[in-house]
């Protein structure tokens, strides 16, 4: 009997070097203000999927975890210049 007829989770989907978790835990930053332009995050092993707060039915840019640790980095240092 599969995980899934036995009411357990579904197995990761490798597809093309994607990984699926059945129900992410997404999160924002405690920095969020109320204006609505949030990017929530949920931690995945290897992987970090990033979605806008606004949409959260929409699409996520899913980058791998050394990608996003260095994208912060770059933020917190100031070396990403803010959005426009």
């Amino acid at each position: 009997m599969r995980d899934r007829e036995r009411g357990g989770a579904p197995p990761p989907d490798r597809r093309c070097g994607r990984h699926a978790q059945a129900t992410p835990n997404w999160r924002k930053s405690s920095y969020s203000g109320q204006g609505g332009n949030c990017l929530e995050v949920a931690d995945t092993a290897g992987f970090t999927p990033v979605r806008d707060s606004k949409r959260p039915d929409g699409p996520a840019l899913v980058l791998r975890t050394g990608a996003w640790a260095a994208f912060i980095s770059g933020v917190k240092s100031g070396g990403v210049p803010p959005a426009v």
